[in-house]
């Protein structure tokens, strides 16, 4: 309510490039620059437990829906699956030939969702470590990666400035969207997305200075900020740009 800082983390050594809360949100996780993921208690205080392993940079993190596991993504062309309880890697999963920028996971915590700077998008069994799926049509690498709330398709975006929606269980585009008509002053390349949980499945996507919400109906676009994330807060519904300006969805 006061908009005060109430703990401070500290313990990484260079720059923290990713952060994912728990479903409880007893736990929030980390990722860094300094190859480390880090689980914290948000409650508890004392120290991190710390997931080594990486050989590069991490720049996305996730957890699974049933709070078993936490997956992470780098610069080393990998993605590693980590026991929340154990804290032990359970699977790496390669396959990608460049940067893995961004993860998520299915709301039954069965598969992960991976995009890399390789122009691909991969699903991957958790259960196995196989990789199920490799999702390929974009132009240029992937930015974001989400599901939807029914957990039947697989929502990207690309540097293309283009969106795509595709079927968790065929691996096919089912639609996609191009944002390359964007306002002037925006670079046409979508930065991140969010998807609406109440909203039909609306999806947010943020590109360059203009926010754009695409709906079952309709879409709206906001422009004159600097965007480099998107969120939509609960009852108010309220759109919440990172770094940006914020405007009533």
């Amino acid at each position: 309510d006061s908009g005060e800082c109430v703990r401070a983390f500290h313990g990484h050594e260079r720059a923290i490039t990713c952060v994912a809360i728990s479903a409880d949100g007893k736990l929030a996780v980390s990722g860094s620059e300094d190859m480390s993921v880090r689980v914290w208690s948000l409650h508890g205080g004392g120290r991190a437990r710390i997931l080594n392993g990486h050989t590069g940079g991490v720049t996305s993190v996730c957890l699974t829906a049933d709070g078993r596991h936490v997956v992470s993504s780098s610069t080393d062309y990998t993605l590693r699956v980590w026991s929340i309880e154990s804290g032990a890697c359970v699977h790496t999963l390669s396959g990608h030939n460049h940067f893995v920028l961004t993860v998520c996971a299915t709301p039954d915590s069965k598969h992960v969702v991976s995009g890399s700077h390789d122009k691909t998008v991969r699903v991957w069994s958790l259960k196995s470590g196989e990789c199920v799926h490799t999702l390929t049509g974009s132009t240029e690498w992937i930015t974001s990666v989400s599901m939807t709330t029914n957990g039947t398709e697989i929502v990207s975006t690309s540097h293309d400035s283009t969106m795509r929606v595709w079927s968790l269980n065929s691996g096919q585009c089912v639609r996609m969207g191009d944002v390359s008509d964007v306002s002037a002053g925006s670079s046409g390349s979508i930065q991140t997305l969010a998807v609406v949980k109440d909203a039909h499945r609306a999806r947010i996507t943020v590109s360059g200075r203009t926010v754009r919400l695409f709906g079952a109906q309709a879409s709206l676009s906001f422009t004159g900020c600097d965007c480099t994330g998107a969120l939509l807060s609960g009852p108010s519904r309220r759109l919440v740009t990172q770094l940006g300006a914020s405007a009533s969805a």
